[in-house]
């Protein structure tokens, strides 16, 4: 999700995922004039998406997968109060190249989750986005010329002009 101006220039980014891409984040301020205003790497698992459905008689698990889930809720609300121009989001279930950093180019974005001990339909989680394919572009453009292993990839279609969503998973 990203509001952008026209220019190159953001005020306000947030990163949600590992330490590489922090780092990576740092580069992207550097040469875009950004400001980085929060960092958050959220736990991996459905059992942290909707404990409901943890399939265990250990409470204290239970306790720990809930205390999980509500801390991700937080980060949520942590995300919303920074009103960020800019999220940067990396994730493990992804479409992955081995050396860059790749920014997905399609307009919009759909995929679906399920916890780990539900099976969708029952417990299936939908996810319907918004990408800025513009920006994304920008940015890879800034990065390559800085030599910046990155790169952008699109699913049906040219960048930014995609008629279907690209799956995210």
């Amino acid at each position: 999700m990203a509001r952008h101006s026209g220019s190159t220039e953001w005020k306000n980014i947030v990163c949600c995922q590992t330490l590489p891409v922090v780092l990576f984040l740092a580069i992207v301020k550097n040469y875009c004039c950004g400001e980085i205003i929060g960092a958050f790497v959220l736990p991996h698992g459905g059992i942290s998406l909707d404990p409901t459905y943890f399939n265990t008689s250990n409470e204290t698990a239970k306790q720990e997968a809930w205390a999980i889930h509500n801390a991700a809720l937080g980060v949520g609300d942590s995300i919303t109060a920074l009103n960020p121009d800019l999220i940067l989001l990396s994730t493990p279930h992804g479409i992955a190249d081995l050396r860059q950093f790749i920014f997905y180019l399609n307009p919009t974005g759909y995929g679906v989750a399920d916890t780990d001990n539900c099976q969708c339909p029952t417990c299936c989680y939908n996810i319907s986005i918004g990408m800025d394919s513009a920006t994304a572009s920008i940015l890879i453009r800034e990065l390559q010329v800085k030599s910046t292993e990155v790169s952008g990839l699109t699913a049906y279609g040219p960048p930014g002009g995609a008629s279907e969503d690209f799956p995210l998973k």
